[in-house]
């Protein structure tokens, strides 16, 4: 069980986390968890880190594609990033594949236009 989530993160390396979470398949579903949370402040860290985890077509994604899939529009960008990165190493759902292309078109909308006045 991972006790301090920020320190998890700041303790251990990645390749240290990696190892970790294989030898504990439990905290896989915390971070699972914790990945599927916009209102936590390391959710788009568990997302990188499951993305480094874990295999291309691992269900576990899979059971929560569709969670990624809702939240995403509403997530930080650095969540929203990271959320689409894990989605790629997934079959995205038939009824889900719409959502995410309409969010998909927002963000990229969204990046265009912060952009765009960063630069003015």
């Amino acid at each position: 069980m991972i006790e301090n989530i920020p320190n998890y993160f700041k303790t251990y390396d990645k390749e240290n986390i990696i190892r970790r979470l294989q030898e504990n398949p439990e905290e896989i579903q915390q971070l699972l968890g914790i990945a599927v949370d916009v209102n936590h402040e390391s959710s788009w860290r568990a997302c990188w880190m499951l993305r480094s985890a874990l295999e291309n077509g691992d269900r576990r994604i899979s059971e929560i594609s569709s969670k990624l899939v809702e939240i995403l529009p509403v997530a930080k960008d650095n969540h929203q990033r990271e959320m689409v990165c894990l989605l790629d190493k997934t079959e995205v759902k038939e009824q889900d594949e719409g959502k995410l292309f309409d969010a998909c078109i927002t963000m990229k909308l969204n990046f265009s236009q912060n952009r765009i006045l960063w630069i003015l």
